[in-house]
């Protein structure tokens, strides 16, 4: 009796295990998916805005600077 419930608790783990992996794909796919889209659209629009070399890294520095800002803010709802 206690080596059938041992034998369902490991099955159980292997299936929290291989969830918790698929969600780990899932938020590293999403996050780089969104990255390179950002990458790909910054350049377009500080074309569109019409700033320099100079405006475009004041774009890059100012995103960077909010993403290092609400990452403690938004990290830690949840």
């Amino acid at each position: 009796m206690r080596s059938k419930t041992l034998e369902e608790s490991s099955h159980s783990g292997e299936v929290k295990r291989g969830q918790v992996i698929l969600v780990a794909y899932l938020i590293a796919t999403l996050d780089l998916t969104f990255l390179f889209l950002q990458m790909g659209v910054m350049p377009y629009l500080a074309k569109s805005l019409g700033l320099d070399s100079v405006g475009f890294g004041y774009l890059q520095t100012t995103f960077g600077v909010l993403q290092l800002m609400g990452g403690p803010i938004f990290g830690s709802a949840t």
